[in-house]
């Protein structure tokens, strides 16, 4: 796997092909092991950072909690007839929702 770069450090995108970069690219066999919303690559340290502003990681947050959320009201029902009528959360149910907090987290 290739990670391009410009020459500032700013990943533009990663690929498993054959890739000619142009003068204003180049390349490390390095990849990216962790989701970052704007990365770049510090050549003295060799090593990824997220440049992303304070607001950018606040949004993509927000966007993230938002997916969760949309995620775990499709399952909201059996928490609830739990508590009304003491029936048991399935398994499958209960692990689904824990894979998707700490998803969230």
């Amino acid at each position: 796997m290739k990670t391009i770069l410009n020459k500032s450090g700013k990943v533009i995108f990663s690929t498993n092909e054959n890739y000619n970069c142009s003068n204003d690219e180049m390349f490390t066999e390095l990849q990216l092991t962790e989701f970052m919303i704007n990365p770049y690559f510090d050549f003295e340290k060799n090593e990824f950072y997220d440049a992303a502003t304070e607001v950018e990681k606040l949004n993509r947050k927000k966007e993230l909690n938002k997916q969760s959320y949309d995620k775990l009201i499709e399952t909201d029902w059996y928490i609830i007839r739990s508590i009304e009528t003491g029936k048991e959360i399935p398994a499958d149910i209960l692990e689904i929702r824990n894979n998707i907090r700490n998803e969230a987290d």
